[in-house]
């Protein structure tokens, strides 16, 4: 099918509502402004040894709990939200500290002068829980913790841009480190710098750029002033090289930083969009061009091959002829989980029997060896609303959030179930593995180990 043809996979994301009045804003607010909610990449894990192996999911009842891969040993995180159609009160964003020993998420309630949120982090082995930040009439969108488990960077709406402020554990007062509109960024792996892409493109922002910001100062240092049509930098794992790209000609250039250096060197060149994530090893990059993108700008929906290549950008392979709308790698490096749009319904997961025609949403899990480059397919389903909000943006999420399970074995996602509500699912990436419904809930997300 040509690519005028085919279905455009966007229209989706302005399909996913029905969240709950106070959430549904929210989700819009994300996605019209290009901000981020969903780091398998480069993840600093201390005691290796100590296994947790547990998934927190936002419930259908408006609560943040954890539970066991096969479903058994559901345990509250909060357990004072309201799940109907209009909560008074409910907690979404659960994210994992890299150590998992935390689960930090956004409470969200209304209160006399409107809506009143609050970034809380909940230690699961003391049960202490800390506030860290709280505002009106706003919320945080998206958190990101850093790689020593120490602070969350997180994304907030202050009018008509988007703040990103630092919460320290510890401390009640949050630290800004800046504005624009739409705002990326990663983390040093050293847990000391934040790299930013912000304004998004300069032909639409003259503030459009790429820069690094040293923690706990007002030190930055730009990298460039015309970004290319990405979203998020992303470090190496060791912290060496920095990955972003910027305009060249009518097209742009993934560019690879010596963070030791002023050293810069082009790793690939494209035509149009580019979404790219370093393997957790280091020594491979994926990624996905969209040679013709909707939007000039970001928050789009990447829609190509997935391609892999070595650290230096040569050697590239094609993993996925298909077009493909997102990917995930797997946190030993060997594996890549990616998600394409089908129509099909055989084999179907629950929910796909709602798209056997029309324009809904059913996507399919797939998953490719990095070594080998076999695919295969692993099971179809149609996205719960929070899972379809962050396919947009999954480059960023990719960084902060993990849908892969500590072994590599098996893939968490969220399920629309119809009239049903929603559900977290599992599913085994072995051969023959398969699917399974754990909890009540639209999104979950796996602890680091």
């Amino acid at each position: 099918m040509s690519t005028d043809q085919r279905s455009r996979p966007w229209v989706w994301v302005g399909l996913a509502g029905g969240c709950g009045l106070l959430l549904t804003c929210l989700c819009l607010a994300l996605v019209g402004s290009g901000a981020l909610l969903v780091r398998s990449n480069g993840v600093a894990v201390a005691d290796p040894g100590r296994a947790v192996n547990r998934i927190a999911y936002q419930g259908n009842d408006g609560n943040i709990r954890t539970v066991a891969p096969d479903g058994s040993d559901d345990r509250a995180v909060t357990t004072d939200g309201d799940g109907g159609e209009r909560p008074r009160r409910f907690y979404m964003l659960p994210t994992w500290s890299p150590d998992s020993r935390q689960v930090a998420y956004v409470r969200v309630a209304g209160g006399a002068s409107g809506l009143e949120s609050t970034l809380q982090a909940t230690n699961l082995e003391t049960g202490v829980v800390e506030s860290l930040h709280s505002a009106d009439d706003v919320s945080p969108f998206y958190l990101f913790w850093s790689p020593d488990s120490r602070s969350i960077a997180f994304l907030e709406a202050t009018g008509n841009n988007i703040a990103l402020r630092l919460s320290t554990l510890g401390a009640s007062q949050a630290q800004e480190m800046g504005q624009g509109s739409p705002y990326y960024f990663d983390w040093s792996p050293d847990s000391r710098e934040l790299a930013y892409h912000v304004g998004g493109v300069r032909r639409s922002s003259p503030t459009a750029r790429v820069g690094r910001r040293s923690v706990g100062t007002t030190d930055e240092r730009s990298l460039s002033e015309d970004p290319g049509v990405f979203l998020s930098p992303d470090w190496s794992p060791d912290g060496r090289i920095l990955l972003f790209a910027r305009r060249l000609g009518d097209g742009g250039e993934v560019i690879a930083a010596d963070q030791g250096s002023d050293l810069a060197r082009t790793v690939l060149p494209f035509e149009g969009a580019v979404s790219f994530a370093w393997s957790p090893r280091g020594n491979r990059i994926g990624y996905i061009v969209t040679e013709r993108p909707e939007i000039a700008g970001l928050g789009q929906i990447a829609y190509g091959k997935l391609l892999v290549t070595d650290a230096a950008g040569g050697n590239a392979r094609t993993l996925a002829d298909g077009d493909t709308l997102a990917f995930f790698w797997s946190p030993d490096g060997g594996q890549i989980a990616y998600l394409t749009l089908t129509r099909s319904i055989e084999g179907a997961a629950p929910g796909a029997h709602l798209v056997a025609q029309g324009d809904e949403v059913r996507l399919r899990w797939n998953v490719a060896d990095v070594v080998t480059g076999q695919s295969r397919a692993l099971t179809t389903f149609v996205p719960s609303d929070t899972f379809a909000n962050l396919i947009p943006f999954f480059d960023q999420y990719a960084r902060s959030l993990q849908v892969w399970s500590p072994d590599s074995r098996r893939l968490v996602y969220g399920v629309d179930e119809g009239t049903q509500g929603e559900g977290v699912y599992v599913v085994d990436v072995t051969p023959g593995g398969a699917y399974r419904r754990i909890a009540a809930g639209s999104m979950g997300v796996w602890s680091a180990r």
